[in-house]
């Protein structure tokens, strides 16, 4: 080999990890990215959950207030 041979490899070796280090930083980037989508998708989990929760917990204290009713009569036939 060469010494020209030698320079050229010495040449393309540093453009290839120069490509490689602007793909890694990219790829943080998208990684940044991934992570702020996770966030977004578990805090609306968390809505929906709270919404589930208070739909059972009205059914739930709707179906108290009706049977107290009754109870006291104030719910007529």
């Amino acid at each position: 080999m060469s010494p020209d041979e030698a320079r050229e490899i010495g040449k393309r070796m540093n453009d290839v990890k120069r490509k490689l280090d602007a793909l890694i930083t990219k790829n943080e980037g998208v990684q940044a990215d991934v992570a702020e989508a996770k966030e977004i998708v578990a805090a609306w989990k968390s809505v929906k959950l709270m919404g589930t929760f208070l739909k059972w917990a009205a059914g739930l204290v709707t179906a108290g207030g009706i049977v107290f009713g009754i109870m006291k009569g104030w719910i007529h036939k």
